[in-house]
């Protein structure tokens, strides 16, 4: 199993970021769900904490920035 290193993950986020920042509406919501199901499986089938944290990080932060 790979294990997403800190640049990885901050290409991940930079690139989740970029792409919400030209979206609107239902589309902005469907990447942002997106990766709350990303998240739901990485924790179902139990990758490491670690990358459990990356990927609530993630969601809570594009929640954050462009969910209101």
């Amino acid at each position: 199993m790979h294990i997403m290193n800190d640049e990885e993950y901050n290409s991940l986020k930079e690139y989740h970021f970029r792409v919400c920042s030209v979206l609107e509406g239902a589309a902005r919501t469907r990447l942002i769900q997106s990766v709350f199901k990303d998240y739901e499986d990485v924790v179902a089938m139990k990758f490491p904490f670690r990358e459990q944290q990356q990927y609530r990080e993630l969601f809570t932060e594009l929640v954050k920035n462009f969910g209101h």
